[in-house]
C-alpha cells in the first residue's frame, strides 16, 4: 500500500470513528498470549475471536443481559497488532457507561480478558483524555502488518442503540 493510499484510508476511517458519540471513552491496550496449549498459535483470526469472546462478557457484565439480548452494546473501536518483533495486541477506544464507576469498569476489564483463551496478562486502561490523540495513535502505520486488515470491523460498534 503506498503512503497515499494509507492517508487516504485513515482519513476515511478516523472520519467514520469520529461520528461515535463518545460519552466517557477509555483508552485501552489489550495483550495476546502468543499461543494457548489447547488453541495453537494465535492468528488475526483467532485474535479476533478472543476480543469478541471480551467484548460479549464486558457488555453483558456493564450493560446486563435483557441490554445484551435487545442489541445494546457499548461503543467501541477495535485495532490489531502484531508483527515478528511485537507481540500480538489491540488497541481500544471503548465507551465507559456513566452509572459505572471507572474501578468497575477496570475490574470488569481484567476479569473478561482473563476468561478468554488468548488473553494475556499485560493490560493497560486508562481514561481517554485526547480522543483524537488516541484514534490517531490506534490507526499508526507502524507495528500493522497490513493496515486495512489491522481495523477489527467484526467487533467495532459505533453506537449504544
Amino acid at each position: 500500500m503506498t503512503i497515499s493510499n494509507y492517508k487516504k484510508i485513515r482519513a476515511e476511517v478516523l472520519n467514520y470513528i469520529n461520528q461515535i458519540a463518545w460519552q466517557s471513552p477509555h483508552a485501552i491496550t489489550l495483550t495476546l498470549k502468543q499461543a494457548s496449549a489447547n488453541n495453537g498459535r494465535i492468528d488475526e483470526i483467532k485474535a479476533s475471536d478472543t476480543l469478541k469472546h471480551f467484548c460479549n462478557r464486558v457488555n453483558r457484565s456493564l450493560l446486563g443481559r435483557s441490554a445484551v439480548r435487545n442489541g445494546q452494546r457499548l461503543p467501541c473501536f477495535s485495532v490489531y497488532e502484531g508483527t515478528v518483533d511485537v507481540r500480538p495486541h489491540y488497541h481500544l477506544c471503548l465507551d465507559r457507561p456513566n452509572d459505572i464507576t471507572y474501578e468497575r469498569f477496570v475490574a470488569e476489564i481484567h476479569t473478561a480478558w482473563a476468561a478468554t483463551h488468548f488473553g494475556y496478562r499485560e493490560i493497560e486502561v486508562k481514561p481517554c483524555t485526547n480522543v483524537d490523540g488516541w484514534l490517531e495513535y490506534m490507526t499508526k502505520r507502524r507495528t500493522k502488518t497490513d493496515f486495512q486488515s489491522s481495523i477489527d470491523w467484526n467487533n467495532t460498534t459505533r453506537v449504544r442503540s
